[in-house]
């Protein structure tokens, strides 16, 4: 690859932020979702428990054989090998992408993996940084990722194949308030003039910084909406992706609609809005008007048609302080052979991609969930996540 483009893509990582924020550091690009209304337009609507390590300086010795501390996506035990044998299906099928160019080995370091100073990096993060990892100290598993051929994905299946870089670094994210550390904003403004990070930072910090261990990928084609990736010797996941519904699906569909709308969740939303609307003195559109701009439903499936779900969200996902309506829900609804409608289980708001990385008939869910991306199994339960706390007020 041309330095140039690695270079280049070196200088895209970590750089959009959530803007209810304006601090999160790791964004995911990805498409807009097809919406299908839950009936005609307005006014008639008939419509992951990880663990951060304890901050250490960066020459301490790497960790003795009696204790050591290991992320629980890991193993330590066995000689070092580069075969992707030896790695856990967990990370080899998949593991979630920080950007378009940068991977997550590893979202519960230990943080004496790292060595050399903090690079800061200048970002819309208030606390974004980097330092290398001495690849000695890694766990076998994980040292055994690197410079793997690995398969991207995206929203609607492979978007790229690439390969891991295989130099890996630490990745240290702050997302929050800092006038609980430091004097100043115009303080941590001359660190990114240095490049370089007070030596204090991390014992001031402490928990409250999100490590993880990332690694560039370098790929000849293009990875625009990369949001996942696995090992390319593994066989094909199956990969669901939104789509139009057949003959069959649309009265699904409809069964689905008129779910929702019998449902209690849904009766209740709209029992509140109504209210909501009258303390406002009537400022407010009508139910059926607010909830014809504020839903969604998509229909996922695989090209074999094994797996069919639809995702519903309705209600106000934007003003969760105290300053709007919002109440919401999100299900999520599957579709059996002989065309009946399984009851909902809870969901996430935004679904990114939906897949069976594990080829063990369970299906994983990526979603946004606004501070970076999470994956999620069936019952909505985080397996991993790139996101990062906020610690502050997000209101």
């Amino acid at each position: 690859m041309p330095s140039s483009l690695v270079t280049r893509r070196r200088l895209a990582r970590f750089r959009e932020a959530a803007p209810w924020a304006g601090l999160v550091l790791t964004v995911v690009a990805m498409h807009e979702p097809a919406v299908t209304p839950l009936g005609p337009p307005a006014p008639a609507l008939p419509a992951l428990g990880e663990t951060t390590h304890p901050s250490v300086t960066a020459d301490a010795p790497p960790p003795g054989p009696t204790a050591p501390v290991v992320s629980p996506e890991v193993t330590t035990s066995g000689p070092a090998s580069a075969q992707p044998a030896s790695t856990p299906p967990a990370i080899r099928a998949l593991a979630l992408m920080v950007d378009e160019h940068t991977i997550q080995l590893s979202a519960t370091p230990d943080r004496r993996w790292g060595r050399g100073p903090l690079r800061a990096l200048r970002e819309t993060a208030l606390i974004a940084a980097e330092r290398d990892v001495d690849r000695r100290r890694l766990p076998d598993d994980l040292r055994a990722m690197l410079s793997q051929s690995i398969d991207v994905y995206g929203s609607n299946g492979r978007v790229c194949t690439a390969t891991i870089a295989p130099q890996p670094r630490l990745a240290l994210r702050f997302n929050g308030w800092l006038d609980r550390f430091f004097e100043s904003e115009q303080e941590t403004e001359d660190w990114y003039d240095q490049g370089r990070l007070p030596d204090d930072l991390e014992a001031r910090i402490g928990d409250e910084f999100t490590a993880f261990v990332v690694a560039d990928i370098e790929s000849e084609q293009d990875c625009d909406g990369a949001l996942w990736a696995r090992v390319s010797s593994l066989p094909a996941p199956t990969v669901l992706t939104r789509v139009e519904p057949t003959g069959v699906e649309a009265t699904q569909l409809l069964e689905v609609k008129r779910t929702v709308r019998r449902s209690a969740p849904y009766q209740t939303m709209r029992d509140e809005y109504e209210a909501f609307r009258l303390a406002a003195d009537g400022d407010l559109p009508p139910w059926a008007m607010f909830l014809s701009q504020h839903h969604s439903l998509d229909l996922w499936r695989d090209t074999a048609g094994t797996h069919t779900r639809v995702h519903v969200a309705y209600g106000d996902f934007e003003h969760t302080c105290g300053d709007g309506f919002g109440a919401n829900v999100a299900e999520l609804y599957s579709f059996g052979a002989a065309g009946q409608v399984s009851e909902p289980m809870p969901a996430r708001p935004s679904i990114a991609a939906m897949v069976d990385a594990n080829d063990d008939g369970e299906l994983e869910s990526i979603v946004h969930d606004g501070a970076g991306l999470t994956v999620v199994d069936a019952i909505g339960n985080p397996l991993r996540s790139t996101s990062t706390p906020f610690f502050g007020c997000g209101c």
